[in-house]
């Protein structure tokens, strides 16, 4: 855990030193970059050695199979030495052959774009009647709201993809179309989300304050109460989605989710970089 922790804490500080306004994806960016560095060393040394159960390698490659990366459920599963000895193996492998003949092509054109600014989870905070009231009623999403968009998403069959699957960038920075290939009737779509600075003008209107690691090493959010409660869970849609693709692996295209948009400003992720932007002093 603690090295998870450690990954998450350069990411997050190489994200805060690039400054300015950018996009960070959740998964590209930070998810998928921590898991993908935790686990580096063990996948290098699988071509000589099985350093996994049998059973995590059957979680993998099935939650592969349900994200619709079958080529890369099936490398793993043939990378096993035990391949050929292994039913579960064998007959996953096959159901991954037959669901990619199955694949057709999405339409780059049609990909829509889904956007969130960070959510409310009180609304008695941030429906107070105040000045402010009125803008996050206009910009603003409530998580409970939010829940209900995405599981309506997910029955429509909607499916997260990432920018980077909408396009293949060479060394040379020439861009081409990229591929996205899905089962038929299932639509693809971006999410992303907004200014997730957790900005000074939002302490005490019933938002989070902040993006961490708990004591699992997953991403969630510390949020405090209107008493004053510091609690630590899903309350923006960081932690949600992961929780959410968790629970509905085949919402996520090949794993990813979504993409953060940073301004910077008040900080990175709800890390201040100067307590002036909230004293105005020096």
């Amino acid at each position: 855990m603690k090295k998870r922790a450690l990954i998450l804490t350069a990411v997050l500080t190489a994200a805060a030193l690039t400054g300015g306004s950018g996009y960070l994806p959740v998964t590209d960016g930070i998810r998928a970059k921590m898991i993908q560095n935790v686990y580096a060393d063990a996948e290098d040394s699988k071509e000589s050695a099985d350093t996994e159960t049998s059973d995590s390698v059957l979680d993998q490659a099935t939650i592969m199979y349900q994200q619709y990366n079958y080529d890369e459920a099936i490398k793993l599963l043939k990378k096993q030495d035990d391949f050929t000895k292994n039913k579960d193996y064998m007959d996953l492998a096959a159901k991954c052959q037959i669901a990619k003949k199955s694949l057709v092509e999405y339409p780059l054109e049609k990909i829509t774009h889904v956007f969130f600014h960070t959510l409310i989870e009180d609304t008695s905070r941030a429906f107070d009647g105040d000045s402010k009231s009125g803008n996050y009623n206009q910009v603003m999403t409530t998580v409970s709201e939010f829940n209900k968009i995405i599981q309506i998403m997910y029955d429509k069959g909607y499916v997260m993809v990432s920018l980077h699957d909408m396009c293949n960038v060479d060394e040379n920075g020439n861009v081409t179309r990229g591929t996205i290939l899905l089962p038929e009737g299932k639509k693809a779509f971006v999410l992303s989300q907004d200014d997730v600075s957790y900005y000074h003008y939002q302490d005490g209107y019933g938002l989070a304050d902040k993006l961490l690691i708990d004591e699992n090493g997953e991403v969630k959010n510390q949020y405090t109460d209107a008493d004053g409660n510091v609690l630590i869970g899903d309350y923006d849609m960081v932690p949600w989605i992961d929780t959410f693709v968790k629970e509905h692996p085949d919402f996520s295209y090949h794993g990813h989710k979504g993409i953060i948009a940073l301004t910077g400003y008040n900080g990175i992720l709800g890390y201040r970089t100067d307590i002036a932007y909230k004293t105005r002093e020096n």
